[in-house]
């Protein structure tokens, strides 16, 4: 198997916090993939490394990272505007990076990853909420080729909310919110530690407090 060998710190996290047994790795990946096999409609990634973050986000069951797994997949569909035309050098995606609106922080060994994204600095005529979302699951895509801390300690998000218009919220609709949490919370194989939002405009709470009912209570939970 093509797997990256962990730090001795990340492996007790992972034996501990999310049952992993190293022995058994091998043989909960062929169960994957032969299901994966198994369903004409799948047309999934079966690299041991990717099938093995379902499974730690899952805790090792297998019927969740199944389920996590179909519920990836259906995104394509669900979600086209944000899964379709992903050029990392597109003019809108480099601007996020050269503005800074999105920071990942250096990546401390068994700590979460720790990502910014600076919302409300942003010309939403050229990146809508939609290329935001986008944007943000591209950044996700290369953490989990990358590092294994964000499927095993999970990430911390801060939200930023300085500059936000009225214009920003005309954008955030209940579908884009209700496609944000199946993506984020329900799909990619990611642990959500914890999501902080700060310099929130009074007239933007309406909107956070509908996506904050929207959430499972255990997500819910770790924003603040």
């Amino acid at each position: 198997m093509g797997l990256r060998e962990l730090s001795k710190q990340l492996q007790v996290i992972a034996e501990e916090e999310l049952n992993e047994v190293p022995s058994r790795i091998g043989a909960d990946i062929v169960a994957l993939i032969k299901w994966i096999e198994a369903q004409p409609y799948l047309n999934a990634r079966t690299e041991d490394q990717w099938l093995l973050s379902f499974l730690r986000v899952s805790k090792f069951s297998i019927e969740k990272a199944k389920a996590r797994i179909d519920k990836f997949y259906s995104l394509r569909s669900f979600a086209p505007e944000v899964f379709k035309f992903r050029d990392p050098y597109h003019s809108a995606v480099q601007a996020v990076f050269k503005e800074r609106l999105a920071i990942i922080l250096p990546i401390v060994n068994g700590e979460p990853v720790r990502i910014i994204f600076r919302v409300g600095t942003v010309d939403i005529d050229i990146l809508t909420f939609e290329l935001r979302i986008k944007i943000l699951t591209m950044i996700l895509d290369f953490l989990l080729q990358e590092c294994d801390e964000i499927s095993i300690v999970g990430m911390c998000v801060l939200l930023d909310g300085r500059g936000v218009t009225y214009k920003h919220l005309t954008q955030v609709t209940l579908p884009a919110v209700r496609k944000c949490v199946t993506c984020f919370v329900n799909a990619y194989p990611i642990r959500i530690k914890a999501v902080h939002i700060i310099h929130v405009p009074s007239f933007a709470i309406p909107i956070i407090n509908l996506g904050l009912h929207l959430l499972p209570k255990k997500v819910a939970s770790v924003v603040s």
